[in-house]
């Protein structure tokens, strides 16, 4: 990808977080910007939006109570599994309507939701695990959100896990 591609995830991440973190905002809030990237680049590129929120928002934010030992960001500690069920399951069925998927293709199984949902959870703290490693790290977390890229529930997953994992950081003003 050339650089007027990742100035454009730079652009679309920050209106995305704008809508994430709005007064009433839910886990979806964001949706018209991944709606746009997703037409012009395809869904599977949406996670670039992910990782863009993940790298330079959640990690650097996140309070101390949230981070392991080594000092990675936890994300069971920002969005306890427990609460998948709830909304991040829920923000991430409404992503995958959105992206038109049919419900077919978005929960044929709960066994596939559970998967994508590990699957999800997995490639979110991998992107948190390598964001202190710089340039080597980003390129980490590109791989292990790409790995996704054949999988539209984990990804319409992640999408849902970073929106929750912003609003765990950062205040949401009133």
């Amino acid at each position: 990808m050339n650089p007027a591609y990742w100035n454009l995830v730079a652009e679309r991440s920050a209106d995305y977080t704008a809508a994430c973190l709005a007064p009433d905002a839910d886990l979806t809030a964001g949706l018209p910007v991944l709606l746009a990237h997703a037409e012009e680049f395809g869904l599977a590129r949406t996670v670039h939006i992910a990782q863009m929120c993940l790298l330079v928002i959640v990690d650097p934010d996140a309070r101390p109570h949230t981070r392991t030992p080594e000092g990675t960001v936890d994300l069971d500690k920002l969005v306890p599994p427990t609460a998948d069920a709830l909304t991040v399951i829920d923000g991430a069925a409404t992503l995958s309507r959105a992206f038109q998927l049919s419900p077919a293709e978005a929960m044929t199984a709960v066994e596939q939701q559970i998967a994508a949902t590990d699957r999800a959870r997995a490639a979110v703290q991998a992107v948190l695990d390598a964001a202190p490693h710089g340039i080597p790290g980003r390129r980490a977390a590109l791989d292990a959100l790409w790995a996704l890229h054949d999988d539209p529930r984990a990804v319409c997953l992640v999408l849902a896990l970073t929106a929750a994992a912003m609003r765990a950081v950062l205040p949401v003003p009133a």
